[in-house]
């Protein structure tokens, strides 16, 4: 047995099922490894950023850790932004990086690079394995620390390390490893605290997000609101969460800091269940950073790597209130006429949707409040284009479920390659695309700061010139497609894009 084979042997044992690869020479003994089994299914990325976005997709999805395999530190660093995405969603990813020849380091050669400082900037762990009886410890560290500290893990292995020989007694590691439960530590004093607050009739809003975005705490936040004039608000982009009329709904935070002071309280106590204390994408003209006023005394229940529904009972407890699991809580609303109406009004029950739309569909979130219950995944970490990795993920995880991905134009561009993989793949994955060519963001951000906006300055933010033509471009690599111009014609896009087998674009310009 090699080094290589070694290491895929023991992902079947630590529950990997899925190894999504963008490989180069140094990787190929892990390649040839992976080509002889056939526990883990091998899926080709052709970029990297696909890879680890997809990898993310499947832990939020399915809860099962995927790995991906990356080449030396320009594949890492290619990869990195959406490592990002997922360190901030909490998602645990195991990440094999090949390293060269442990003696050719010497040399400096041409793509030689410090893997480990890539992977400190977005990665919760990394080792480098330095010999072939320490594979299965690195590993399974590595995979341990992925899990407990919600991140992705890094480990480098070197080319000489893969293609060694070693004893098969060295497969004795054979544990199962699953998501670890982490519950919110009792932290009775706040737990009284909040609860003496509430019976008070102080202002109290409760921000949600992280771990704590399951069904039994959302229908318990809802119980104590129809109790008590409480505030609930969901963190700005939630990493997974059940959507759907069924559901109880709460505002998100919004986006804009602007309009996410308007929503904010002023006074009173502001609990943190699960979420982080919201803090602006980037700084105010004058320095400040937090979008809460200081007035506002902040109480944390639940961090968001831990789970709220033990501290959600003890609160419940302490007001005196009962779950009424018979409520019927379908909402008759009807969807509005518009293009996040319209995506949620095709959403079926068991789909998933992937939500990084951004300006171009801005009521989505909302809009999905009516739609039958599905999944939703958010975009939290900030690195734009990993919607459509996601959506790759997504599906692979869920072979059974539609998976809709709302996707603006320009983070599109970050990643498209994702199209190939789903057309490779035939997974059921149906891409809303929003091309309103323009980084429509970076338009709205400079008219807010009162910016002069001239024809050179536009001509940096407009996608026009030449124009994205998308179902050329996702015709080229497999995937059927479609254009829209009108409501009209989307409504009658989304019927046929759920009807056509395996992956599909609607690109409606706006």
């Amino acid at each position: 047995m090699t080094g290589a084979e070694l290491i895929v042997s023991l992902l079947s044992e630590v529950g990997v099922r899925i190894c999504i690869t963008n490989p180069g020479t140094t990787e190929l003994p892990i390649v040839e490894a992976l080509g002889k089994q056939r526990s883990l299914r091998s899926v080709l990325a052709l970029q990297e950023g696909v890879a680890t976005g997809a990898a993310d997709g499947v832990f939020r999805v399915a809860e099962q850790l995927c790995c991906v395999l990356l080449h030396l530190g320009p594949g890492l660093m290619n990869g990195a932004s959406f490592l990002h995405d997922a360190r901030r969603s909490r998602t645990p990813t195991l990440v094999l990086v090949g390293q060269h020849v442990r003696s050719h380091l010497a040399f400096d050669p041409p793509l030689a690079s410090d893997i480990s400082s890539v992977a400190a900037s977005v990665a919760v762990y990394y080792s480098e394995i330095d010999s072939c009886e320490t594979i299965a410890d690195e590993l399974l560290s590595a995979v341990t620390a992925a899990f407990d500290l919600r991140g992705p893990a890094v480990v480098a292995i070197p080319h000489d390390v893969q293609t060694a020989l070693v004893d098969e007694n060295l497969l004795k590691h054979k544990e199962t490893f699953s998501v670890p439960l982490s519950p919110s530590p009792m932290r009775t004093s706040a737990i009284d605290q909040v609860i003496s607050r509430i019976q008070r009739g102080e202002e109290v809003t409760f921000f949600v997000g992280g771990l704590s975005l399951d069904d039994d705490i959302i229908f318990g936040l809802r119980q104590i609101q129809k109790v008590y004039d409480i505030e609930v608000l969901f963190e700005t982009f939630p990493s997974v969460m059940r959507r759907g009329r069924e559901l109880p709904d709460f505002d998100k935070l919004p986006y804009f800091p602007d309009a996410a002071q308007r929503v904010l309280p002023k006074r009173g106590v502001f609990v943190l269940f699960g979420a982080l204390n919201p803090i602006s994408f980037f700084a105010f003209e004058d320095g400040r950073s937090e979008l809460l006023s200081s007035e506002v005394e902040r109480v944390e229940l639940v961090s968001p790597v831990e789970t709220g529904d033990r501290t959600l009972d003890l609160l419940l407890l302490g007001l005196d209130i009962e779950i009424d699991q018979g409520e019927p809580l379908e909402s008759r609303d009807e969807f509005s006429l518009s293009v996040g109406g319209l995506i949620s009004k095709a959403v079926r029950r068991g789909d998933i949707v992937v939500d990084e739309g951004r300006t171009g569909v801005p009521d989505l979130f909302s809009e999905l409040s009516k739609a039958e219950i599905h999944t939703y995944l958010g975009h939290n970490g900030g690195a734009i284009g990993e919607g459509m990795p996601l959506g790759l993920g997504a599906a692979l995880a869920s072979p059974d479920s539609v998976v809709w991905v709302v996707q603006a134009d320009g983070g599109a561009m970050y990643a498209p390659q994702a199209l190939w993989t789903m057309s490779r793949e035939r997974v059921e994955v149906k891409v809303v695309l929003i091309s309103n060519r323009a980084y429509r963001i970076l338009e709205f951000e400079m008219q807010r700061a009162g910016m002069e906006v001239t024809e050179d300055v536009y001509k940096l933010t407009s996608l026009k010139d030449p124009e994205i033509d998308w179902c050329k471009l996702a015709n080229s690599m497999g995937v059927a497609s479609c254009s829209c111009n009108s409501l009209d014609d989307l409504e009658k896009a989304l019927v046929v894009a759920r009807e056509t087998k395996g992956p599909f674009l609607i690109e409606m310009v706006v």
